[in-house]
């Protein structure tokens, strides 16, 4: 990056220094892929003249460097676009469906947390951009989407409390940035010798950045590090560590104030006032006779005392993370001591039921309590009981060895026993049958079944697609191999490829089938301004319009079996494009 005066001199003086560096080095400038940026008082005439003597055009946006992005002006949601892109592709990727709670806790940690962390350490994302990013997180934990909305059972406040504390250690999105500019504060605070900290402290005359505000005509780095620095200023302190760089008297190290400035301290009988922390610390201990006769009980002791003290956590939460069995029997644990579990009692306060008395036994509110341990009509909890307490008995007083084996046998055959013993079983043990194939089109429409096939996510990617009449008989057919791209880009890529041999074939009638739901719901409902294929949705969309007539609707696996065969053919085979007249033998 070059910094000048938007000036013709200038201009040629950096077009000169340019020509004498490509001379030097062999290599060359790329003009067309160079953009100027300038400040909009620049008149017309100035920009035209330097653009027409670098060859360089100039641009509203420097776009991003180094991945952070350039801002100019004022800030706009759309600056932070990309973040809320990034994170929609990795939600696009993931089959939600699939995974339990505790998964999907998992995930947003490890990932969605993850992403926006590299542009929070240099710029204060605005307050709508933390918003959208901590809705995206907690809609993909609670297995919400723009069709459907689940029940939100504890509190975003509660679910990004640490896990030692009661939550789970989902980070805040605004709290995470301030935290991450709050490094930047104190590496300023601590005159760190750093390139960036002497920039910055020698751009805007720093000496004490606790102090320190800015201006409206300041970068929106500086700004957001000082929005920071105002938040977290309170909780500021002096680490000691072997006292040897603090000063005893005259640093502030205990409380809010130097010690010598405590009421009470007789600072006549102070002898050394250049000593350290470290004078004190005896076998890491605090040696405190020599301060008695200096610093009363109240102003001495008091404050040293409070200054070792720590804040106790509970520890029953740390016990619960640390249980030996699987995350998803963590989560139902951690939701019942939050009270959460959504039972007819906290369902009807919330206004999703009309009534919050239990179902079975229709005599009591149905509680957490109620419906694993007190409910008359349910005797389960207290069979599982039962055989704990028969393995224990096991190992305590017969000194057996644990056999998980036979107490997850006892306990099968206890619930079998129970379900013998209700008079109505649950309806959740019934299932219905159904019969999967495909089905033929309505009367003059065409069937068009599309699959996409991808080895790895991403990978070697294929695409596949059948057309049949409504006597069942073959048309046409399609496969091919597309390059590297993911799962769902192949299947919308399928669709897209068979709509256009359709409409290139003049077929006015078309009823479309694919295996893959989450594709069918992009093309028919989903919002795709910002979603990441949005262009290839578009196209989709735009195809669709060509029809007289047109239904795109989701059928099971089992029934696309032949689109399935040609689009894995394709990925296999890493063969062009081709259409098929014939079945293939």
């Amino acid at each position: 990056m070059l910094f000048g005066q938007a000036s013709i001199a200038q201009t040629r003086i950096i077009k000169n220094t340019l020509a004498d560096f490509c001379n030097s080095s062999g290599l060359r400038i790329n003009v067309a892929k160079s953009s100027a940026i300038c400040s909009p008082r620049v008149v017309r005439s100035i920009r035209d003249g330097i653009s027409s003597i670098s060859g360089i055009k100039f641009s509203e946006s420097l776009g991003s460097y180094l991945g952070v992005p350039l801002l100019k002006g004022r800030t706009k949601c759309k600056d932070f676009n990309f973040i809320l892109q990034k994170l929609n592709a990795r939600l696009c990727s993931w089959k939600n469906n699939l995974l339990n709670k505790a998964g999907r806790v998992t995930l947003a940690k490890a990932v969605l947390n993850a992403i926006p962390m590299y542009t929070m350490q240099s710029l204060w994302l605005l307050e709508r951009v933390c918003e959208e990013i901590d809705k995206l997180n907690r809609r993909f934990i609670c297995g919400s989407d723009t069709k459907r909305r689940s029940l939100y059972l504890v509190s975003w406040e509660r679910i990004t409390q640490p896990r030692a504390t009661g939550g789970l250690g989902i980070r805040s999105a605004r709290k995470t940035n301030t935290a991450l500019l709050g490094k930047a504060v104190w590496s300023i605070a601590t005159k760190e010798n750093k390139l960036w900290v002497n920039l910055l402290r020698s751009k805007y005359g720093v000496d004490d950045v606790l102090s320190c505000n800015y201006r409206a005509s300041d970068s929106y780095i500086w700004k957001g590090i000082i929005k920071a620095k105002n938040i977290l200023q309170n909780g500021f302190s002096m680490r000691i560590g072997d006292g040897m760089e603090t000063a005893l008297w005259s640093d502030i190290w205990v409380e809010d104030k130097p010690l010598i400035e405590v009421e009470g301290i007789n600072q006549d009988l102070i002898n050394d006032r250049s000593a350290k922390v470290s004078s004190i610390i005896e076998n890491n201990k605090w040696d405190l006779q020599d301060l008695l006769d200096i610093c009363p009980a109240k102003s001495g002791y008091h404050f040293l005392s409070n200054n070792n003290s720590r804040v106790g956590v509970s520890a029953p939460w740390k016990k619960l993370w640390k249980l030996r069995c699987p995350e998803k029997v963590k989560f139902f644990v951690w939701l019942v001591c939050n009270n959460s579990l959504p039972t007819n009692s906290l369902r009807a306060k919330r206004g999703l039921n009309s009534s919050n008395v239990c179902g079975k036994c229709n005599a009591f509110e149905e509680s957490i309590l109620h419906c694993m341990r007190d409910c008359a009509e349910d005797i389960r909890f207290l069979c599982i009981l039962y055989d704990i307490w028969k393995m224990r008995n096991a190992r305590v007083i017969e000194g057996k060895p644990l056999n998980i084996t036979k107490f997850h046998w006892d306990i099968k055959s206890n619930m079998e026993c129970v379900r013998i013993w209700l008079d109505n079983p649950p309806e959740v043990f019934s299932r219905n049958n159904i019969s999967i194939g495909w089905t033929k089109p309505v009367e003059g429409y065409v069937k068009l079944n599309t699959d996409g096939s991808s080895i790895g996510n991403p990978g070697p990617m294929g695409i596949g697609g059948i057309f049949r009449n409504s006597d069942g008989g073959w048309l046409l057919g399609f496969s091919s191999f597309v390059g590297i791209q993911s799962n769902m880009f192949a299947e919308l890529n399928a669709i897209k490829h068979g709509l256009a041999i359709a409409v290139d074939r003049k077929i006015s009638k078309l009823e479309v089938n694919s295996d893959c739901l989450e594709a069918i719901n992009l093309i028919t409902r989903e919002d795709i301004s910002n979603h990441h294929l949005g262009v290839l949705i578009y196209d989709i969309r735009n195809l669709m319009t060509k029809f007289e007539a047109i239904s795109v609707s989701h059928v099971f696996r089992e029934a696309n079996h032949c689109a399935d065969g040609l689009a894995k053919l394709g990925s296999q085979d890493r063969m062009e494009f081709r259409i098929l007249d014939s079945p293939l033998l």
